[in-house]
């Protein structure tokens, strides 16, 4: 048509802050029950490193077979509800999130547990067998995902919306195949660092099995909800 081309679109450089490490704190008296995440700042998925971070989080975090799972809940009995992983988005980084879902008085032991697998993946570092078991998940489930010609032509449009390449959808398939157990130790030890996650505990205190600051400094967060601003009448007169 008559129109012209307009400029080429460059992507802009947009800085994203990492989240303060430390330990966070939401007092609620009427609960017995902690609620714990674990976060720090993800990647993105035009990352190289995406399908062995994609198959490391199956494999850590992700599911029923998971090691998060297995031990912290299977075999220590310590949540109800673990996971999580190296979150990655189109256009930003994602979040790295570990859950927790425990009684009030377990809540510092869970934690030390989730560090507890984060050193263990140094020493007993995810093996092939838990790497295929990750591998066949996804891709068992990358059947169900794409399924329809709609969920297919929704993941296309998000890859030309975000410029990605076309076939994106078929390099995930190839690249998840290619995951090694020397990749996943590799992304394991570059992305994941208890050190320089932020823990925020939504919890009762007066049940915790130890102080919270027995791990470190805490920050309180205030989470009341203000009322709202008093409305003034017609003549000037704020009402009640």
């Amino acid at each position: 048509g008559s129109w012209r081309k307009g400029p080429v679109w460059h992507e802009p450089e947009i800085p994203f802050q990492t989240a303060k490490p430390g330990y966070y704190l939401v007092e609620k008296k009427d609960v017995n029950q902690s609620a714990i995440r674990m976060v720090q700042i993800g990647t993105t998925r035009k990352n190289p490193d995406y399908y062995a971070i994609e198959v490391f989080n199956e494999a850590f975090g992700g599911g029923f077979s998971s090691r998060l799972f297995s031990d912290i809940r299977s075999a220590k009995g310590l949540a109800y509800a673990v996971g999580g992983g190296i979150g990655s988005a189109f256009d930003h980084p994602g979040v790295l999130r570990m859950s927790v879902g425990t009684k009030s008085q377990t809540t510092v032991e869970s934690i030390q547990a989730i560090y507890q697998e984060i050193d263990d993946l140094t020493k007993r570092p995810i093996t092939e067998d838990e790497i295929k078991r990750a591998r066949d998940s996804i891709l068992n489930s990358f059947i169900f995902n794409f399924d329809t010609p709609e969920k297919v032509l929704r993941e296309r449009m998000a890859y030309e919306f975000y410029g990605y390449p076309p076939d994106f959808l078929e390099r995930y398939r190839a690249g998840i195949e290619k995951v090694s157990t020397a990749d996943v130790a590799r992304v394991a030890a570059k992305y994941l660092h208890k050190d320089q996650l932020a823990v925020l505990v939504v919890g009762n205190t007066s049940g915790f099995d130890k102080p919270l600051a027995s791990l470190g400094q805490v920050t309180p967060v205030d989470i009341t909800i203000p009322p709202p601003p008093r409305e003034k009448s017609a003549e000037g007169q704020t009402s009640k």
